[in-house]
């Protein structure tokens, strides 16, 4: 009996040993692409729900997550503006947890543009620009997030449609002390640019010789662009604002 391996049979055993590498190695860096690409698009949505919100997920028919632009009326001019408040009025983050540094799965840094819109990861091969670029849109078209158009109608409490006669109806976003008048026309006030958000608040005041009072309620306001209507029905004693 032979001690040890000759070279033939080491040569042998190190070419087995490379061709099975040759092959594994490939599945398995493949394996790790797929890992880090799931990570990137779920931390990039994440990162836009964080920003906009997830507008398909509704309670009692609103949206319901609190997010960045809802409160501020802006989009963010860093993603850190998510962890970090940057001064702006109506912040109320922060937005995002466990989002660490800003990096894809690849160890990239976010490309972020707040102007067009958009989240990118360079991807695999770290180059922007190229055919492996992950991007996740915030909102498409970008405009309806800033430009929406509502129609609020008021009755009273047997169902009569009020008027400006004695009747005033104002909007207040969260990040804005001022209330801003609607306009009057045919039985409704309306208002044009309005932002998508989802606590604005509608304050109705009536007065005449013999009352004066003022009710307040909320609405949510989707970025449906402005050429799509958005009604709201409010009634002065015992209802609450409703979309319809």
């Amino acid at each position: 009996m032979k001690d040890g391996f000759t070279l033939l049979e080491m040569v042998f055993v190190i070419s087995v040993i490379g061709i099975f590498i040759s092959i594994i190695m490939p599945v398995v860096n493949r394996i790790k692409n797929d890992v880090r690409y799931k990570a990137t698009m779920e931390e990039m949505e994440n990162i836009v729900y964080a920003i906009v919100g997830n507008l398909e997920i509704k309670e009692k028919g609103k949206v319901s997550s609190h997010n960045y632009f809802s409160d501020t009326g802006s989009l963010p001019t860093s993603l850190n503006n998510l962890i970090t408040n940057p001064g702006v009025s109506g912040w109320n983050g922060p937005y995002l947890k466990d989002v660490g540094d800003f990096k894809d799965g690849w160890g990239n840094d976010y490309i972020y543009d707040n102007s067009n819109g958009y989240i990118r990861s360079k991807g695999p091969d770290g180059i922007n620009g190229t055919s492996d670029d992950l991007t996740k849109y915030i909102y498409q078209p970008i405009g309806n997030l800033t430009n929406n158009s509502i129609r609020v109608y008021v009755y009273d409490s047997e169902g009569n449609t009020m008027t400006n006669s004695y009747l005033k109806v104002q909007i207040k976003y969260p990040f804005s002390s001022n209330y801003t008048d609607l306009i009057y026309s045919n039985g409704y006030f309306y208002l044009n640019s309005v932002p998508y958000g989802l606590s604005h608040k509608i304050r109705i005041s009536l007065y005449d010789s013999t009352i004066s009072d003022t009710i307040e309620e909320y609405i949510c306001v989707y970025p449906n662009g402005p050429s799509f209507i958005q009604k709201f029905v409010l009634k002065l004693k015992g209802a609450i604002g409703e979309e319809i």
